[in-house]
């Protein structure tokens, strides 16, 4: 069987699709797609392989490649099903490998450059990268997958550009995040898009915000994250008009701190919760001074 599907892919070489192709060329060479993937990715059916395309601007920026099995999950996708997948032998893939080649060659990468790949290339024009994990072979176009990146981390950014609320009052903290869900003396709880924003109010303004990430999708009850592009974009939010600065002096290796220029706040990033916090100086110093009278009146009469 593997001799026969490696005969038939040597036949279809010159009609294997090649990064960079559009999708009218695409479907020059394998007709239109039999299906599509959950995602929304035409898959397509050639040389008893699918083989699954992600485009960018009309070009082939990703392919997916595998052999078609009953009960595997789609091309795109990886989990513990992909073991129902058959495997791709080294012949079949080198003759996938070369029909994306161009004028380039295709170089064998480590086990310590590439750990979560079973194996991995890099074409020596650094313009495209390949692996085989989950028994199926996926190529792709690095230009392209840098700038489906940027785009990606642009239009997340752009969700949260009314994540602001420092310095605002609580109405109109509530007009920008809607009823608050809980209210507790000076503190006033918010959900946006799956993000919790717990508000501390001080002298009628929003003196503290502590931003909560989203859990994944995969996992409700887990915990989330925020990705440094979403935290630049909530500490722009709340900038005021003045910049923040990463504070490079800090030593605690377990977070990240930065300071606004005009002085009036800071930021926290703690990688042991993920939570953002951006607070005032003026209300943070007044706590301090609260906390060390407390503390004081506890010693009285010693």
């Amino acid at each position: 069987m593997k001799h026969t599907l490696l005969i038939l892919l040597l036949t279809a070489l010159p009609s294997l699709a090649r990064l960079g192709e559009t999708k009218a060329d695409c479907e020059a060479r394998y007709g239109k797609p039999v299906r599509t993937t959950a995602s929304g990715k035409p898959v397509y059916l050639k040389g008893g392989l699918e083989i699954a395309i992600l485009f960018w601007k009309d070009k082939a920026a990703i392919l997916y490649i595998a052999k078609p099995t009953p009960g595997a999950p789609d091309l795109d996708n990886s989990n513990w099903e992909a073991e129902k997948r058959a495997s791709l032998s080294q012949a079949e893939m080198d003759v996938l490998l070369k029909a994306s080649s161009g004028t380039s060659e295709w170089k064998r990468q480590s086990e310590e450059d590439n750990p979560f790949q079973d194996l991995a290339w890099k074409r020596s024009d650094s313009k495209a990268d390949a692996s085989y994990y989950d028994k199926r072979l996926i190529l792709s176009d690095t230009d392209a997958e840098a700038e489906m990146e940027k785009e990606t981390e642009r239009q997340e950014a752009e969700k949260l550009k009314d994540f602001g609320g420092f310095g605002e009052t609580r109405a109109q903290c509530d007009k920008r995040y809607g009823k608050p869900i809980e209210v507790d003396g000076d503190q006033a709880d918010y959900k946006k898009d799956g993000i919790l924003i717990l508000v501390t109010f001080w002298k009628g303004k929003a003196a503290r915000l502590i931003f909560i990430p989203k859990p994944p999708d995969s996992e409700p009850e887990g915990k989330g994250f925020f990705l440094a592009h979403e935290r630049d974009a909530i500490l722009k939010a709340n900038g005021e008009g003045s910049q923040w600065k990463e504070d490079e002096d800090d030593e605690d290796l377990n977070r990240i701190a930065w300071f606004r220029a005009d002085g009036k706040a800071f930021a926290l990033y703690h990688s042991d919760d993920d939570n953002l916090i951006i607070a005032s100086e003026e209300h943070t110093d007044h706590q301090r001074q609260q906390d060390e009278k407390e503390e004081a009146k506890k010693l009285d009469g010693f």
